[in-house]
């Protein structure tokens, strides 16, 4: 006599599509369809400040604000930075006007900043041993 499958072994073997909000959210999002305001700039000097990257990135347009983040350690900057342009033209110039310019000796790489990925929470911390063998 052959049994029918059980309900949970019929849930594993179908596939399911994964879907997540983020994801169904980003694609029908009109965000995706046009620039954002938000620029990396990779390669700074370390004696860059925020207020020579702002002036620098004046020359494309309006510049509403500039973020140098440091290490925790040190307090050194980590060698890039973003900066939030006024609208996507102005980001769009700044890509294409400032791409490869060299600011305090080092040549930048200028492009429009990706969101951050969700990360795990940290490792697991590793277990307590192996408990007594007799």
């Amino acid at each position: 006599m052959v049994r029918p499958p059980t309900r949970s072994a019929l849930s594993h073997s179908i596939p399911r599509a994964r879907s997540s909000a983020t994801q169904i959210h980003r694609k029908a999002s009109p965000e995706s369809n046009y620039m954002s305001n938000r620029l990396f700039v990779g390669n700074l000097s370390f004696n860059t400040s925020q207020a020579d990257l702002e002036a620098f990135f004046a020359a494309a347009g309006e510049v509403r604000e500039v973020a140098i983040p440091t290490d925790r350690e040190t307090g050194q900057p980590r060698g890039f930075g973003f900066v939030t342009m006024g609208d996507a033209s102005a980001a769009t110039a700044a890509i294409s006007q400032l791409n490869g310019a060299t600011l305090d000796g080092r040549v930048l790489k200028v492009n429009e900043a990706q969101e951050r990925t969700q990360r795990g929470g940290g490792g697991g911390g590793g277990g307590r041993g192996g408990g007594r063998r007799y």
